[in-house]
């Protein structure tokens, strides 16, 4: 029976050299978005899906309690500024009485020791018999009179420096009070800030776990977002076939719930442990682009080029071995011709490179029992492929 064939032209085309691994949808960064502060939800405005922008509100927690601490913690500092103001104003006007007390310690000391020394003069006149006592008395009453002045205003002046140390004490009481209070403001108006959780960076929302009514502590995850471009998938592939694989080198991946969509992707990172059962190692290939409605852990193919080039190819389908040599049928007059042939790199789309054995133009037979022919077998043209 005359068997009905196919045929191939061998031709240059440009092959792909590829490795394959079976993986999993991952991402590089994968981020839990937690509360900085304890109360209740009111409003989750996004679902999972979601494609956020960095800075966008993901969640609004009730801030009434923080304003109100907020609103008297202002007051507060109003209040604390005034003592401050009133305190600073009594130093300031005790600095004043200070000058006025120094000057009259000055001026009472200059009156008390003129007037000791006209008590020393007198004497003297009072012993020759030169003034009456009454004069002699009356310069002694001058000098006990400015002498207790003197001591006065010098006790004046040590009351004020007492009461001038005193006031700088409670200066620095109420510039401490001033600063606790602001740290106070600042700290409810945090809270009131940390009320708004917002998207660290552009991203897609992949989980909640918080919903509107809850009621959440401070650190509590709320919501889990992966980072937009971020997407990888992570395959497996046999150690032996390690050196063939570096950081940027390109690949496709496809996704097991759409087998007939290529991604373009690059080796991102080369895990440099290996399992010891499998002896694979994890290698994780970024996507090129933004990918939409892919999900963590779905299963993918990864398909990673390791080299690339223009060479007489044929569908590798075509090639058989007989006597322990590979080779092809070439169809000649209708007949087919054994024809010995050396191959190379092979691609995913299932053409192998032909080193050796051809030179391009032959008709390549192609039978679905290939093993069913036979030297110089007559066979008849069913289609012609490239």
């Amino acid at each position: 029976m005359i068997k009905n064939v196919t045929v191939f032209n061998a031709v240059s085309m440009p092959l792909k050299e590829t490795i394959f691994g079976v993986g999993y949808v991952g991402a590089e960064i994968i981020s839990d978005v937690s509360t900085q502060v304890s109360g209740k939800i009111q409003k989750t405005p996004f679902a999972e899906g979601y494609e956020i922008k960095s800075g966008e509100v993901l969640i609004m927690i009730d801030d009434s309690e923080f304003k109100n601490v907020l609103a008297a913690a202002n007051v507060n500092l109003q209040k604390a500024q005034a003592q401050l103001e009133l305190v600073r104003t009594n130093i300031s006007q005790i600095k004043e009485n200070m000058v006025i007390a120094q000057s009259n310690k000055e001026k009472s000391s200059a009156v008390a020791e003129y007037n000791k020394k006209e008590i020393g003069r007198y004497k003297t006149l009072l012993d020759s018999s030169q003034v009456a006592q009454k004069a002699y008395d009356e310069k002694q009453m001058a000098y006990t009179v400015s002498d207790r002045e003197y001591n006065n205003a010098l006790t004046s002046l040590r009351m004020l420096e007492i009461d001038k140390e005193k006031q700088i004490a409670t200066e620095k009481s109420a510039v401490a009070d001033v600063e606790n209070t602001k740290i106070a403001i600042k700290q409810a108006e945090l809270k009131c800030e940390y009320s708004l959780i917002r998207a660290p960076f552009d991203g897609i929302i992949i989980k909640r776990f918080a919903e509107e009514g809850m009621v959440v502590n401070s650190g509590s995850p709320v919501m889990r977002i992966v980072k937009k471009g971020s997407y990888w998938v992570s395959s497996y592939i046999d150690i032996s076939q390690m050196q063939n694989i570096k950081a940027g080198q390109s690949g496709e991946i496809i996704l097991n719930r759409q087998p007939d969509v290529k991604y373009a992707g690059k080796v991102y990172r080369i895990e440099q442990e290996g399992d010891k059962v499998t002896e694979e190692l994890k290698v994780d290939i970024l996507f090129d682009s933004n990918i939409q409605n892919l999900y963590l852990d779905e299963k993918a193919e990864a398909h990673i080029e390791i080299s690339n080039k223009n060479a007489l190819a044929i569908p590798a389908k075509c090639i058989i071995s007989k006597n322990d040599s590979r080779g092809v049928f070439i169809l000649n007059d209708s007949k087919t011709v054994f024809k010995k042939i050396k191959t190379g790199i092979s691609d995913k789309s299932g053409f192998m490179e032909i080193k050796e054995g051809l030179t391009g133009g032959e008709k390549i037979v192609y039978f679905e029992e290939m093993q069913r022919l036979t030297e110089n077998e007559t066979v008849v043209l069913k289609k012609e492929g490239l």
